[in-house]
């Protein structure tokens, strides 16, 4: 039988994962009614969907998927309030913590480091001191993907746009999924 339909191109899902992600964290990266890190708290949540740590990453098996914060608060409850009540892409339950040393000790029960604006002076010790541990690093300042850490957070224009360091993550030991690095822009 011959139809009359025309062919249907197949289905890409890049576009459609894209702007699931989009919506997952907060108004699709657009600040609009948003503020810039009401939004940045959404990716950072949405990050323990679309990565996944090793084991060994956790303190202990029933340890809670915990975001970090170097530093001075940019989030100002704001992470708290987009995390409440959330679990992580494996179930866990989703806590924030805040930091004020660098040191080891202080960086292992946690899975996301987000490192504050305060610490940019320090941010290539932090980098170097955690590139082989299974922490995902996000920051929001100097290119910091390409500056060896794992995500940059940046502004461009009213959007909030992800880089993303594969080879970083992979040395961390992350496996950063297909849908975030399709909407991401990879650097080297």
């Amino acid at each position: 039988m011959i139809s009359l339909m025309p062919a249907r191109a197949p289905l890409n899902p890049g576009p459609l994962i894209w702007a699931l992600f989009c919506l997952i964290a907060l108004a699709g990266g657009a600040l609009g009614q948003m503020d810039e890190y009401s939004v940045k708290a959404g990716y950072l949540y949405n990050f323990s969907k679309y990565v996944t740590w090793p084991q060994d990453a956790f303190t202990a098996p029933s340890a809670p998927f915990m975001i970090c914060i170097l530093g001075e608060d940019p989030f100002q409850g704001r992470l708290d309030a987009a995390i409440a009540g959330k679990t992580s892409g494996d179930g866990k339950p989703v806590e924030v913590r805040r930091l004020n040393a660098v040191d080891l000790d202080s960086f292992r029960p946690c899975q996301v480091i987000f490192i504050s604006r305060s610490e940019k002076d320090q941010a290539a010790e932090i980098v170097d001191m955690l590139k082989r541990l299974p922490i995902f690093t996000v920051a929001d300042f100097d290119s910091f993907a390409q500056r060896g850490g794992v995500a940059d957070l940046r502004l461009e224009g009213t959007r909030i746009k992800v880089d993303l360091n594969v080879s970083a993550a992979t040395r961390a030991k992350l496996k950063i999924s297909a849908r975030l690095q399709q909407v991401a822009n990879l650097v080297p």
